[in-house]
């Protein structure tokens, strides 16, 4: 117990280097979409890369229903109906541009298609067998 204290102390004083990490690039994005494999999970991970191009926090992430995402020919709108910044729930709408290279509302649009959702939770579990859970 006393040591313990004694290095609380020490690390106050001294203080403790944080271990950052690597920002994710635009490299290093498309790097991780490549390495998606081809299955229904990986299909999943790679719409997960939509937070990156939409700047989202996970909660908000996770929260996301078919009925908050709308399909443009620019794009994809995105509804965030509730977030960490905006506990009232006033809602805010991000736009995510097409992309070239490794298009974020492709993603989301074959993962969507692959797995048969057409509404409720975008993002899933995927269970045994390659199947996408009903609701998560």
């Amino acid at each position: 117990m006393l040591v313990t204290a004694a290095l609380k102390g020490i690390r106050r004083e001294l203080g403790v280097a944080l271990t950052r990490k690597a920002p994710a690039t635009a490299l290093r994005l498309v790097e991780m979409a490549r390495l998606c494999p081809a299955t229904l999970q990986g299909l999943r991970d790679r719409s997960l890369l939509l937070g990156f191009a939409g700047a989202f926090r996970r909660s908000e992430l996770v929260a996301l229903n078919v009925e908050d995402l709308e399909v443009l020919p620019q794009g994809l709108k995105v509804t965030i109906r509730r977030s960490k910044t905006d506990q009232e729930g006033a809602g805010q709408v991000i736009a995510i541009a097409r992309g070239e290279v490794h298009c974020p509302v492709a993603a989301v649009q074959t993962w969507l298609e692959a797995a048969a959702i057409t509404m409720g939770p975008v993002l899933r579990r995927v269970r045994k067998g390659g199947r996408s859970a009903r609701r998560s």
